[in-house]
Protein backbone atom coordinates (compact mmCIF):
# COMPACT_ATOMS: atom_id res chain seq x y z
CA UNK A 1 0.00 0.00 0.00
CA UNK A 2 1.46 3.34 -0.95
CA UNK A 3 0.19 5.91 1.22
CA UNK A 4 0.36 9.35 1.39
CA UNK A 5 -0.59 12.61 3.41
CA UNK A 6 -0.30 15.58 0.93
CA UNK A 7 -2.22 19.24 1.03
CA UNK A 8 -5.88 19.65 -0.95
CA UNK A 9 -6.00 20.55 -4.10
CA UNK A 10 -9.28 22.01 -6.10
CA UNK A 11 -8.13 18.95 -8.58
CA UNK A 12 -9.49 16.68 -5.35
CA UNK A 13 -13.23 17.76 -5.66
CA UNK A 14 -14.49 14.21 -8.10
CA UNK A 15 -12.49 12.01 -6.01
CA UNK A 16 -13.23 13.39 -2.20
CA UNK A 17 -17.00 13.67 -3.33
CA UNK A 18 -17.15 10.26 -3.99
CA UNK A 19 -15.27 9.10 -0.75
CA UNK A 20 -17.40 11.77 1.78
CA UNK A 21 -20.50 10.55 0.40
CA UNK A 22 -21.02 8.08 2.49
CA UNK A 23 -23.86 7.62 5.04
CA UNK A 24 -21.34 6.17 7.51
CA UNK A 25 -19.20 9.16 7.46
CA UNK A 26 -22.56 11.48 8.40
CA UNK A 27 -22.97 9.01 11.30
CA UNK A 28 -19.94 10.00 12.94
CA UNK A 29 -19.49 13.42 11.94
CA UNK A 30 -22.91 14.95 11.64
CA UNK A 31 -21.47 18.25 10.38
CA UNK A 32 -20.76 16.26 6.75
CA UNK A 33 -24.39 15.98 5.41
CA UNK A 34 -25.74 12.77 3.68
CA UNK A 35 -26.33 12.78 1.26
CA UNK A 36 -23.32 14.91 0.54
CA UNK A 37 -23.93 17.67 -2.30
CA UNK A 38 -21.27 18.27 -5.17
CA UNK A 39 -21.24 22.08 -4.04
CA UNK A 40 -21.35 20.88 0.05
CA UNK A 41 -17.82 18.68 -1.02
CA UNK A 42 -16.41 22.01 -2.86
CA UNK A 43 -17.32 24.42 -0.11
CA UNK A 44 -15.28 21.91 2.17
CA UNK A 45 -12.66 21.52 0.00
CA UNK A 46 -12.62 25.11 -0.35
CA UNK A 47 -12.34 25.78 3.43
CA UNK A 48 -9.60 23.05 3.91
CA UNK A 49 -7.23 24.60 0.95
CA UNK A 50 -8.14 28.13 2.84
CA UNK A 51 -7.70 27.08 5.96
CA UNK A 52 -3.79 25.77 5.32
CA UNK A 53 -2.95 29.23 3.64
CA UNK A 54 -4.02 30.93 6.58
CA UNK A 55 -2.14 28.77 8.87
CA UNK A 56 -5.50 28.10 10.60
CA UNK A 57 -5.64 24.34 10.36
CA UNK A 58 -3.48 21.89 9.08
CA UNK A 59 -5.04 19.80 6.53
CA UNK A 60 -3.95 16.85 4.17
CA UNK A 61 -5.95 14.57 1.76
CA UNK A 62 -5.04 10.86 2.17
CA UNK A 63 -3.95 9.05 -0.47
CA UNK A 64 -3.37 5.08 -1.45
CA UNK A 65 -2.30 4.17 -5.01
CA UNK A 66 -3.33 7.58 -6.53
CA UNK A 67 -6.93 7.25 -4.91
CA UNK A 68 -8.02 9.57 -2.32
CA UNK A 69 -8.96 7.33 0.89
CA UNK A 70 -10.10 10.42 3.15
CA UNK A 71 -8.82 13.13 4.95
CA UNK A 72 -7.24 14.21 8.17
CA UNK A 73 -5.82 17.55 9.86
CA UNK A 74 -4.82 19.36 13.01
CA UNK A 75 -7.64 22.19 13.74
CA UNK A 76 -8.02 24.76 17.11
CA UNK A 77 -4.52 25.21 16.39
CA UNK A 78 -2.85 26.91 19.80
CA UNK A 79 0.78 27.57 18.39
CA UNK A 80 2.81 25.21 20.72
CA UNK A 81 0.95 24.07 22.63
CA UNK A 82 -2.31 22.18 21.83
CA UNK A 83 -4.54 21.04 18.37
CA UNK A 84 -7.49 18.72 18.08
CA UNK A 85 -6.98 15.91 15.67
CA UNK A 86 -9.77 14.95 13.06
CA UNK A 87 -9.52 11.88 10.54
CA UNK A 88 -12.14 10.06 8.17
CA UNK A 89 -11.68 7.11 5.54
CA UNK A 90 -13.76 6.20 2.86
CA UNK A 91 -15.81 3.09 2.85
CA UNK A 92 -13.04 1.25 0.79
CA UNK A 93 -10.02 2.08 2.89
CA UNK A 94 -11.16 1.29 6.41
CA UNK A 95 -10.22 -1.67 8.55
CA UNK A 96 -6.59 -1.81 6.14
CA UNK A 97 -4.62 0.18 8.64
CA UNK A 98 -5.36 3.73 7.04
CA UNK A 99 -5.91 5.40 10.09
CA UNK A 100 -3.76 4.18 12.50
CA UNK A 101 -1.10 5.38 9.85
CA UNK A 102 -2.64 8.33 9.83
CA UNK A 103 -2.89 9.21 12.70
CA UNK A 104 0.45 8.39 14.32
CA UNK A 105 1.91 10.86 10.98
CA UNK A 106 -0.57 14.01 12.30
CA UNK A 107 0.21 13.12 15.78
CA UNK A 108 4.17 13.32 15.06
CA UNK A 109 3.76 16.18 12.80
CA UNK A 110 2.03 17.71 15.77
CA UNK A 111 4.90 17.18 18.27
CA UNK A 112 7.78 17.40 16.09
CA UNK A 113 7.33 20.42 13.77
CA UNK A 114 4.54 22.39 15.11
CA UNK A 115 6.01 21.67 18.71
CA UNK A 116 2.58 20.83 20.54
CA UNK A 117 2.44 19.96 23.85
CA UNK A 118 -1.29 18.09 23.94
CA UNK A 119 -3.09 17.06 20.72
CA UNK A 120 -7.02 15.62 21.77
CA UNK A 121 -9.24 14.06 19.85
CA UNK A 122 -13.42 14.35 19.73
CA UNK A 123 -16.09 11.65 19.24
CA UNK A 124 -19.45 10.76 19.21
CA UNK A 125 -19.82 8.03 22.28
CA UNK A 126 -20.82 5.57 19.73
CA UNK A 127 -18.12 5.77 17.42
CA UNK A 128 -16.30 2.51 18.74
CA UNK A 129 -14.02 2.28 15.65
CA UNK A 130 -12.00 5.70 16.47
CA UNK A 131 -12.12 5.37 20.11
CA UNK A 132 -10.57 1.80 19.44
CA UNK A 133 -8.03 3.51 17.12
CA UNK A 134 -6.89 6.74 19.24
CA UNK A 135 -6.17 3.98 22.02
CA UNK A 136 -4.18 2.44 19.42
CA UNK A 137 -2.22 5.23 19.36
CA UNK A 138 -1.77 5.92 22.66
CA UNK A 139 -4.38 8.68 23.27
CA UNK A 140 -5.83 8.69 26.47
CA UNK A 141 -9.69 8.62 27.42
CA UNK A 142 -9.86 11.83 29.05
CA UNK A 143 -13.53 11.71 30.05
CA UNK A 144 -17.29 11.95 28.84
CA UNK A 145 -18.96 15.12 27.64
CA UNK A 146 -22.15 14.59 28.65
CA UNK A 147 -25.29 15.69 25.79
CA UNK A 148 -22.82 18.03 24.41
CA UNK A 149 -23.73 17.70 20.88
CA UNK A 150 -27.17 18.22 19.25
CA UNK A 151 -27.94 15.26 16.43
CA UNK A 152 -31.45 15.61 14.94
CA UNK A 153 -33.13 17.42 18.23
CA UNK A 154 -31.23 14.56 20.55
CA UNK A 155 -28.20 15.41 22.72
CA UNK A 156 -25.57 12.99 22.74
CA UNK A 157 -22.32 12.27 24.65
CA UNK A 158 -19.18 13.52 23.00
CA UNK A 159 -15.70 11.65 24.71
CA UNK A 160 -12.25 13.08 24.35
CA UNK A 161 -9.10 11.75 24.28
CA UNK A 162 -5.46 13.41 24.32
CA UNK A 163 -2.29 11.94 23.78
CA UNK A 164 0.75 14.59 25.67
CA UNK A 165 4.57 15.04 24.81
Amino acid sequence: MNLKLRNPTEKDLPQLHKQINDKEIHKNIPEIPYPCSLKITKNILKDMIKENKEGKKKNFIIKINGNIAGAAGLTKLSKKHKAEVWLWIGKDYRGKGVGRKVLKFVTKLGFEKLKLKRIYGTLLASNRASENLLKKCEYKKEGTLKKNVKIKNKFVDELIYAIIK
